[in-house]
This record gives structure tokens, sequence and C-alpha cells, in this order.
């Protein structure tokens, strides 16, 4: 029996990722950036794939690997993965990563990494990979207990069903979502959220920045923290609904709290959901599927 290669314990996951055909300066530059991912919730490390190895090592290299990075400048490791590419379980097969130092080719997709590496932007495409592929997503809630570097813990969903999908937009439409909240866990998961149901999203860390977002971009739902510098989540849902652009937009106020008196208050700032955090990944999808709807 295969070990499962994507090591889980009570508060992260590690998940092996192997480079192919890179080069040893590039090996070494990957395999530091990836480890300042050693104190999220999500930990990769690298598994080096060097096109001078024999089929048979190479596959059992990359049967211990969760995510497969190919270097497309490099012709022999091209090579090298279409002899390999057999040799792997059905099970196992998933959609490769590519890296490449063309500047022609769209650096945008999911599924395309790019020389001279972008730190940040390789992570959000390693997390983004374990939810899409890897199904990491469904076992943390939104604003949940966060570790030192801002990234939630993972933590069970609520409820004995598998988690909902996440809504749609409808065909041919791109919906326009804006957050605004200061905690740093909270926003990069809104932003996984909202990333797999293709939205273009807009984040801020506090009330002035949503309000100067909102006057100049029309949205089609809005979160709000209700604690946030400046001015709070309840002033800002007042001003939104004075502006000509979102008077209309649903807005969403995330609190901590959850009493009577933080309900109304919310209401009559003219918010019209009001969700307690830590939020789980089905009431987000929920809420945002009926405003969708609406």
């Amino acid at each position: 029996m295969t070990q499962r290669t994507a090591t889980k314990t009570h508060d992260f996951r590690v998940f092996h990722v192997a480079l192919i055909g890179a080069e040893q300066k590039d090996q070494i530059t990957f395999s530091r950036l990836l480890g300042i991912t050693r104190y999220r919730a999500r930990r990769y490390q690298l598994i080096p794939v060097a096109t001078h190895l024999s089929l048979d090592v190479a596959a059992q290299a990359l049967n211990r690997s969760d995510i497969i990075i190919l270097n497309i400048n490099n012709p022999e490791a091209i090579l090298f993965w279409s002899r390999l590419a057999s040799k792997i379980p059905e099970k196992r097969k998933r959609p490769v990563l590519r890296i490449t130092r063309e500047k022609n080719i769209n650096t945008n997709s999911s599924l395309t990494l790019s020389w001279p590496i972008n730190p940040t932007r390789v992570v959000q495409i390693l997390d983004r990979y374990t939810v899409d592929h890897l199904n990491f997503i469904p076992e943390f809630e939104i604003g949940g207990s966060a570790n030192a570097s801002g990234e939630v813990v993972s933590l069970p969903v609520s409820g004995s069903g598998a988690p909902s999908r996440n809504p749609s937009p409808t065909p041919g439409t791109l919906r326009k979502a804006l957050v605004a909240d200061d905690s740093l866990a909270v926003r990069r998961q809104l932003e996984i959220e909202f990333e797999r149901m293709g939205c273009d999203l807009t984040v801020v860390a506090d009330g002035e920045a949503a309000l100067a977002a909102v006057k100049k971009a029309h949205y089609d739902i809005i979160f709000l923290d209700v604690i946030m510098p400046g001015l709070d989540g309840y002033s800002v849902c007042k001003s939104i609904r004075r502006t000509e652009l979102n008077r209309k937009t649903p807005v969403v106020m995330l609190t901590s709290k959850s009493s009577h008196f933080d309900r109304i208050k919310g209401k009559l700032s003219g918010c019209d959901t009001y969700l307690t955090k830590p939020i789980n990944h089905n009431e987000f999808c929920s809420v945002t599927e009926q405003h969708f709807r609406e």
C-alpha cells in the first residue's frame, strides 16, 4: 500500500512538491521559497527530480509527491516527463504546474509559474492547487484559529455531510466582490473562496479603503468586518447605502460577536446578512449563493 504523502496533524499539513528538470541553482531558490511556509497550516517541501534519473527512480519520487512542477524551458525535462507520465498511477494523475522564463505565456494561469519567482504568487498558486485538486479547503473554517503567519489552521467543518459546492456566477457574467477585514487570515481565506467562484475580488483592510472602493466601482456583494481600524463596519455600511453605485448592493457583516443587540445594530446600519466568525465553508457558500441569485 502506498503511504499517503500529505502528512497531516491536528494543525498543519505538509504537501510534497516535485520540481522536474530545474537547474541546481533554481532548485535551491525554490527550496528556500518553500521554506517560508514551514510555520503555516499548509507547508510545502521540495522534491527535486533530475532528468538523468532512471524512470523507475523518478516515478517513485513522483508517487511521493502531491504537486508536480515541470520546467517547460528545458527540452530534456519535457521529453523526460512524456516518458514518465505513463508510470504514474491513474488515481494519482492531476494537472501539472508549469514553470517558465518565457514572457509570451499566460502567466496569469493558475497552472503557470514564471521566473523570476514571485514568492507571494507561488504560494498563492500552490494554496489554490491544494483547494482545487487536493480538496484541502473543506477542512477549515473561515476566520478560525490562526497561526503566527496569519493562515487559518485547519478545523473540521460543522455538519455531517460533505461541504457544499461553491456557488457559480451566471454564465457570461463576472461577479465583483469587496472584502474589508483587518484580519489577514480572513482576507486570505475569502480570497481563496472567491477565486474558486471566478469572481473579481477587491480586498482591503480598513473602512476608509472600503469607502474609497465603493465610490469607484459597483460590486455584487460586500463583506464588512464590524471591528476595523478607523471606521467600523456599521459606519461603513451606512455610508455605502448613500453611494450611487452600491446603495443596493448586498452587505454581509462579519463579526466575532453574536448578541441580539449586535444583529439589530447591523440591520439598522443597512446590512443584509450578519455572520458570526468563525464562518464555515458551507455557511459562506449558502449566503453568497443566495445573494447572487437575487
